[in-house]
């Protein structure tokens, strides 16, 4: 068993990453929360315009198979969303573009230094908006900001 920090980070790409290229998946991603999951953020219409207008797709991970998952991010060029346990895909993402979301009262530090384990590039977003455990409030122009900077 290797020693380096890259040891499990590693084996799972080894094991488990795709050697074939990604035809049928977006590169530009939004991870989805769902509706009755905490820290999620609500997709309104005009979230939504601001994600077509950046080409970013919206994915359900839940619904897609672990192997599917691993090709998505191997493939991708941006992941977006609010914090989350979806974001521990970006294991095997490869110089993508990680962004994620907090509200200033929670914030964790997880998915940076997982996407340290291989050249990610990580970003976050802290919202001032108002707040629940449940949901993450973020206005549209709020992100077409954000986004525009990426």
């Amino acid at each position: 068993v290797s020693q380096s920090r890259y040891g499990v980070s590693g084996f799972l790409r080894k094991n488990f990453c795709i050697s074939t290229p990604n035809t049928d998946l977006p590169k530009r991603i939004w991870i989805y929360r769902g509706p009755n999951v905490s820290r999620r953020i609500r997709l309104n219409d005009q979230i939504k315009r601001a994600l077509d207008k950046s080409e970013i797709t919206i994915i359900r991970l839940e619904e897609m198979s672990f192997l599917k998952q691993v090709k998505l991010f191997q493939h991708s060029e941006l992941a977006v969303g609010p914090h989350g346990a979806g974001f521990s895909g970006i294991l095997f993402s490869n110089e993508s573009k990680v962004l994620e979301f907090f509200h200033e009262k929670y914030a964790n530090a997880c998915y940076y230094s997982l996407s340290q384990l291989n050249p990610n590039y990580y970003y976050y977003h802290i919202s001032k908006q108002p707040y629940t455990f449940n949901e993450l409030s973020l206005i549209d122009s709020e992100l077409e900001n954000v986004l525009r900077d990426l």
